[in-house]
């Protein structure tokens, strides 16, 4: 039985593609059979396989009102021991979809109040989804970008748990991912070992939890 998880989020500039990647990419690495779909019509998943650096299949299989019923089909022909769902800001129809088809639904947040006050919108389809399918998805909000230098940064997870959700380890802003972007490879592939490979290696961890 094929395990998804929808990277979802309301607002761009959070990171999901960045945590997705790297998500999909080190669960592969402990022998997952992972398969990526890009959801987004902008690309960017897509446009970091482009190099064929990933050890994983990677979908570009954009979702827009129009094509949502033929989406949710082609998502669900899909092979895969997990599926990491890359999805769209600003679709709420995709939105719906996505965390209709998931099991674990990851939410990025950044520091920002906009961060803070979209993850709440999201928050509320996931709870109206669970109300028809039996408790799921489970989420997991992973603070991302985080610098720990400013104010915003040290008290993120603090105000995270308020949302009565489980928050998982955080993701600093570190140069390393955007050096993943720009070579189309992950941290653990070009940065064994790094603070930001030890990062997503933890974040990874509470996932396997969660879906056993």
């Amino acid at each position: 039985m094929v395990q998804v998880i929808a990277v979802v989020g309301r607002k761009g500039g959070i990171g999901k593609t960045t945590v997705a990647v790297h998500l999909a990419g080190e669960l592969a690495a402990r022998g997952k059979r992972v398969h990526l779909v890009d959801a987004d019509p902008q690309g960017s998943a897509a446009q970091w396989a482009a190099p064929g650096n990933l050890r994983l299949p990677v979908d570009h299989l954009p979702v827009t009102v129009d094509s949502l019923k033929a989406w949710v089909g082609q998502v669900r022909k899909v092979a895969a021991e997990i599926l990491i769902l890359d999805c769209p800001p600003h679709l709420d129809a995709a939105l719906g979809a996505a965390v209709g088809l998931a099991d674990l639904a990851i939410l990025p947040c950044g520091p920002s109040g906009l961060d803070m006050m979209a993850m709440s919108e999201v928050l509320a389809v996931i709870r109206r989804a669970r109300e028809h399918r039996a408790g799921k998805p489970a989420a997991l909000i992973v603070p991302n970008r985080v610098d720990r230098r400013t104010a915003e940064g040290r008290e993120i997870v603090e105000e995270l748990g308020k949302l009565g959700e489980p928050v998982g380890p955080a993701l600093a802003y570190r140069s390393a991912f955007v050096r993943a972007f720009n070579t189309g490879d992950t941290v653990g592939s070009f940065a064994t070992g790094s603070p930001a490979d030890s990062e997503v290696k933890a974040v990874a961890d509470v996932i396997e939890r969660v879906l056993a």
